[in-house]
């Protein structure tokens, strides 16, 4: 996309902006990158299952969730989050900003801010996730 402050992908707060291949009954994973936009109210914001995800110049803001990952929920995959801002994402569970489940996570140059849940209200890393956080701003995140 041009940037996120040019283009959004909204979920009108029906439905979840992205899956990348969420069903655990398909065969193989798959490479996908998420560059210059904004994500916004979805029922969830990005869901990734066992393929590899990068979100780029990415603004993901302003989903909700009840469950884990309101923002970004990546499970069995590798997720790299680069000069992106991940903001105001509410989950009831895990995750509002990010939840990282049995994933390697990396985030670099970006900002992860003023998410809530249950539990991590920024990032939940969970399981035998791995996560690196590089150069990176977390703060006002909030968790039960």
């Amino acid at each position: 996309g041009p940037g996120p402050s040019a283009m959004a992908v909204s979920g009108n707060m029906a439905d979840t902006v992205f899956r990348v291949n969420e069903d655990d009954y398909q065969i193989g994973s798959y490479t996908v990158t998420i560059s210059g936009i904004t994500i916004e109210d979805g029922v969830g914001g990005i869901i990734q299952y066992d393929s590899d995800l990068t979100i780029l110049d990415d603004t993901v803001s302003g989903n909700t969730l009840e469950g884990d990952g309101a923002g970004i929920s990546s499970s069995l995959g590798e997720l790299t989050v680069i000069d992106s801002t991940v903001s105001n994402n509410v989950s009831t569970e895990t995750g509002g900003g990010i939840e990282n489940d049995n994933s390697i996570a990396t985030i670099t140059n970006s900002t992860v801010s003023n998410n809530a849940a249950g539990y991590g209200g920024g990032i939940f890393n969970e399981a035998q996730g791995i996560l690196t956080v590089t150069d990176s701003t977390l703060s006002g995140n909030t968790a039960n």
